[in-house]
């Protein structure tokens, strides 16, 4: 059978600093949602796994769990299996529907799909050590395990599920949510962890396509499918070789022309340059062309000619020229600490 694998959908967040498109964003990550339950039915789906924080908050407008709630009420065949994260972890409007199934933080929960398991636990700071503990799954069936966390690689909190923990559990994918991007990691010999990653980039930090993982429990595979409707794109652009200003709008506009109108972009500016970059970021804005989120950052340094400064009588030229002649550094460590102290000298 073919299982759906979702989390961190984050319904209802606030996305302030998307400004006057952040309502616009939230319909759009709720019609995401509607079109991968849409498409389930179609492709004759009947599991669809939410690793957690299917909200943003605990405790959002009843409206929005409405919604949330009459969605999986329009799809009575598609059992919705819903395992809490830390966002939504107290959630007080809960119906109680037959096609929800869902998970407690003190104990393992499992259900039975015609020889597929579906395991569950909801972490807490109180079980995340012992999370492990109690768990006991069959290895004649395909058992999937759900959990919303950081695990060590993908994340530096100091709470982490331990996946050494869970390697001789008999766990054939481990469906993981908590981190908004891919990732994922063998689990002994005959399993895999999974972050499917969200639905939908929420700014400018969740970058690349986003989507769900589709399990195919016969072939014992998995496969991503992209589903966003806008898709977050970072482009970092090297302004060194710009002669002036002009020449780097340029080259700045050329590098993000090929990218869909309908995206949101970051666009980085790198590089040492010789040219006054005040104002840069801001005609850059102007220039090119129309996204449904534009956002440049600025990260250019002021080109420094050490030759030029070493031969001047100054601050700056007596510390290039004892740098210069300290015999105990090598060239890359000299020419580190050039750049670091002109840049301190400098500013």
């Amino acid at each position: 059978m073919k299982i759906l694998h979702l989390a961190d959908i984050h319904l209802a967040s606030k996305m302030e600093k998307l400004g006057d498109k952040a309502e616009q964003r939230r319909q759009e990550i709720f019609q995401t949602l509607q079109n991968v339950v849409r498409r389930a039915e179609a492709d004759g789906i009947s599991v669809i796994l939410l690793s957690g924080d299917v909200f943003d908050k605990p405790r959002p407008r009843i409206k929005d769990k409405k919604q949330f709630y009459n969605l999986i009420k329009d799809y009575p065949n598609i059992r919705f299996v819903y395992l809490r994260g830390n966002h939504d972890n107290s959630e007080s409007y809960n119906e109680v529907l037959p096609n929800l199934l869902t998970f407690t933080d003190t104990e393992w929960t499992k259900y039975d799909f015609d020889g597929v398991v579906v395991a569950g636990r909801e972490l807490t700071a109180q079980n995340i050590a012992n999370l492990h503990n109690g768990l006991e799954l069959q290895p004649d069936k395909y058992n999937i395990v759900m959990l919303h966390g950081g695990v060590p690689g993908m994340s530096n909190a100091q709470d982490l599920i331990q996946i050494d923990n869970f390697k001789n559990k008999n766990i054939n994918y481990l469906a993981l949510g908590h981190i908004h991007k891919r990732g994922e990691g063998e689990l002994g010999r005959h399993g895999v962890w999974v972050y499917s990653g969200n639905l939908e980039g929420r700014g400018f930090d969740e970058v690349g396509p986003k989507g769900y993982i589709e399990v195919d429990t016969d072939t014992r595979s998995h496969t991503f499918i992209p589903c966003c409707s806008r898709e977050v794109v970072e482009v970092k652009i090297d302004l060194s070789e710009a002669e002036d200003d002009t020449q780097a709008l340029d080259m700045a506009s050329a590098a993000v022309n090929d990218i869909p109108e309908k995206n949101i972009v970051k666009l980085v500016l790198q590089g040492k340059v010789k040219w006054d970059t005040e104002g840069f970021s801001e005609r850059v804005e102007r220039k090119v062309k129309q996204f449904f989120l534009f956002k440049v950052k600025n990260q250019t340094k002021k080109y420094v000619s050490i030759e030029e400064y070493e031969k001047k009588n100054s601050l700056i030229g007596e510390f290039i020229r004892q740098v210069r002649d300290d015999a105990s550094l090598s060239d890359d460590e000299r020419q580190a600490i050039y750049e670091l102290g002109i840049e301190a000298l400098v500013d």
